[in-house]
């Protein structure tokens, strides 16, 4: 009875993994087709891409929204398990450096599942909820390592500032730069830490020290 109930055991296990393993071809077939200059996918291509039938495709998911979502699930995870501690603590400008960076990475990196997002988040409201997370992790990223500098602020002006800071980093501002202003990836790095500074200094008072400095 027990070498029975292990056989079955094994043939779940064998199941359950062979699922999985389908799942994941699934996922990534859609990944690697969006970040080769596809969003506007058929289910046929992501089918072939992923060596498995259409039938297949919706046996694991059942619409192309839950299929975007688990695309989305697993890019935040693995953008997720990326980061590393936000510089805190030192000179200004090195901070801006450290945050920008690491922010144009990881824009350059989701730049191509962005138009496949669009395709969802105006009519989904679990799509529109992965990108407020997204930015949420932003947000609290760019509140780390301007710790000191919000701290000399009232409440409404560190949210205001966040908030500026937000809009100038946000993965479609560095769409701008990268495909409407045709700017490098180093030359848009460039522009998004002078305006990091620039905002930076403007809500702490801090331009018109720097300049006086300088010129001394």
């Amino acid at each position: 009875m027990s070498s029975v109930i292990g056989a079955n055991a094994i043939k779940v296990d064998g199941r359950t993994l062979r699922s999985e393993r389908t799942h994941k071809r699934i996922i990534d077939a859609v990944i690697q087709l969006v970040e080769e200059g596809n969003p506007h996918l058929r289910t046929a291509e992501i089918a072939e891409r992923a060596e498995v039938s259409v039938r297949s495709i919706f046996q694991h998911f059942p619409d192309l929204e839950a299929l975007y979502l688990s695309v989305a699930d697993a890019q935040l995870r693995a953008i997720l398990a990326d980061l590393q501690p936000v510089q805190s603590e030192g000179p200004l400008d090195a901070r801006v450096h450290g945050l920008v960076a690491e922010r144009a990475k990881l824009s350059e990196r989701i730049l191509p599942m962005r138009k496949l997002a669009a395709r969802f988040e105006a009519s989904s409201d679990a799509a529109t909820a992965r990108a407020r997370f997204g930015r949420d992790v932003q947000r609290r990223r760019s509140e780390i390592a301007f710790k000191s500098e919000l701290a000399l602020l009232p409440e409404s002006e560190r949210k205001q500032l966040l908030d500026a800071i937000q809009a100038a980093t946000d993965t479609d501002a560095w769409a701008l730069l990268r495909h409407h202003t045709k700017l490098e990836v180093a030359q848009a790095e460039q522009v998004w830490r002078r305006l990091v500074l620039a905002l930076v200094r403007d809500a702490t008072g801090t331009i018109g020290k720097a300049e006086t400095q300088s010129a001394s």
